[in-house]
């Protein structure tokens, strides 16, 4: 399984816009692909959600929860992880 991680300190880059491109150029590419959103604006996953019943759909995982790694689906072949921009306090 190939994992990628998309992240930056500063929000408002396209962390999640490139997220998902990747995500679904491999999906594209015929390998069953996850995109982990751990990013709590939720982007990523609307976007899968809304594709879901669609052929070469990308699988959204919650990644703003701990052991994310163990609900990703089987047999995925790609790993796209769309990480948060810095926190304020």
């Amino acid at each position: 399984m190939k994992t990628w991680l998309v992240a930056c300190s500063k929000g408002g880059v396209g962390k999640t816009t490139l997220a998902i491109h990747l995500a679904a150029q491999a999906a594209l590419a015929e390998r069953t692909a996850a995109l982990v959103d751990a990013d709590p604006q939720r982007s990523a996953t609307r976007w899968c959600e809304r594709r879901a019943g669609l052929q070469g759909a990308v699988a959204a995982v919650d990644g703003t929860r701990r052991a994310w790694h163990k609900r990703l689906p089987g047999g995925v072949q790609r790993v796209v992880v769309d990480a948060p921009g810095r926190r304020r306090p």
